[in-house]
């Protein structure tokens, strides 16, 4: 019955969205730049939303509908128009386009098509393409790269792997520039993807609203209290290193966690730099834990937590680690066991304290 009745409701759902995407889009210039791009938020879309502020060209931005069934909304001049994918071809295809910006695919469910479609615009316009490395969705249907326990740095044998690697491989021909936000991005990309080595840029994020921020600085020396910044939501995240970790330390989270026990204590969220510092200096944070295990792209929080001048612990993958290895009160945790993770905290403080550990 419960089957039966998601059907009837789904069907009413793509009854109402097919009516609903009569709505023609009008007017569209020509030299048109447009993206492709997930709306789920993140680093992804603060990203986007500030690339979108600096494009001179008229924008349109296409997402996968969140809902469970395959339309596509194109934004245009803060309007939102729902379309199939058969309808969405037929207007890009009719459009001049200077420039494509593949932001990000995840939750695309039709991906083979897309790609296809986006090659074929970039071949059609003779416009420019980048691919953008927010994520390694693009090399890896595992986008984040951990598996079974462990951070991938090449390609799989597996059929299926190499199957997706292959349905990329003309969007990676075609690309003007496959863009990551640092160092460790494009050392994994060279493991993966070394015969476009010549494509791979490394652009990172700016980083402007951090220049006129202030350290975050204590009369008196504090004992070790430790905070983690950030949404700790799923273990890649670094969820069960928190929970374990909670059971010998206690720790005090500023953002968004799915655990209740005790020495786990919710600071609330955070909307600005400047409130994260001001809730940091009010509960007399000491040293910072990044608990993410898998190779972050770029880490606007451990660029934060560098720019509040704080002791910070991170393990030993990606992007965090590149930043923390380079940062004087940086400690990289080789392990992901607590007592590891006890240790290198300990030693953060040292740091703080100006103590030897």
């Amino acid at each position: 019955m419960l089957i039966f009745a998601m059907y009837i409701g789904d069907f009413f759902i793509r009854l109402f969205f097919i009516i609903f995407s009569k709505k023609k889009i009008k007017n569209l210039p020509d030299d048109l730049s447009i993206i492709f791009s997930h709306n789920l938020g993140g680093g992804t879309g603060k990203y986007l939303k500030n690339q979108i502020k600096k494009i001179v060209n008229p924008c349109i931005m296409i997402a996968n509908y969140p809902l469970l069934i395959d339309f596509y909304m194109i934004t245009y001049n803060n309007k939102r128009y729902l379309y199939t994918l058969s309808r969405l071809k037929k207007i890009l295809l009719t459009l001049k386009i200077s420039e494509i910006t593949l932001n990000s695919l995840v939750s695309f469910r039709k991906r083979p098509e897309i790609l296809y479609l986006i090659n074929k615009l970039k071949s059609k316009n003779k416009c420019k393409l980048v691919v953008l490395f927010h994520d390694f969705h693009p090399i890896c249907p595992n986008y984040t790269l951990f598996c079974n326990n462990h951070n991938c740095t090449k390609y799989c044998s597996q059929k299926e792997i190499l199957s997706y690697k292959e349905s990329w491989i003309q969007t990676f021909e075609l690309a003007d520039e496959l863009r990551t936000f640092s160092s460790s991005s494009k050392d994994i990309l060279l493991g993966f993807i070394p015969e476009y080595s010549k494509k791979i840029t490394v652009v990172p994020h700016p980083l402007e609203y951090l220049k006129n921020l202030t350290p975050v600085r204590y009369p008196y020396i504090l004992p070790l209290k430790v905070g983690v910044v950030g949404s700790i939501t799923s273990k890649i995240k670094g969820l069960e290193v928190i929970r374990k970790l909670s059971d010998n330390l206690d720790l005090y989270i500023f953002g968004d966690i799915f655990i209740k026990k005790n020495g786990i204590h919710k600071m609330g969220k955070y909307s600005s730099i400047e409130m994260l510092k001001e809730l940091i200096e009010k509960n007399k944070i000491t040293v910072i834990f990044f608990p993410s295990i898998c190779a972050e792209t770029f880490s606007y929080v451990v660029s934060e937590i560098i720019a509040l001048d704080l002791p910070i612990v991170g393990f030993a993958v990606g992007a965090q680690a590149e930043k923390i290895k380079n940062y004087e009160k940086g400690v990289i945790c080789q392990d992901f066991d607590t007592k590891s993770i006890i240790y290198a905290i300990k030693k953060a403080y040292a740091l703080y304290a100006d103590k030897k550990y």
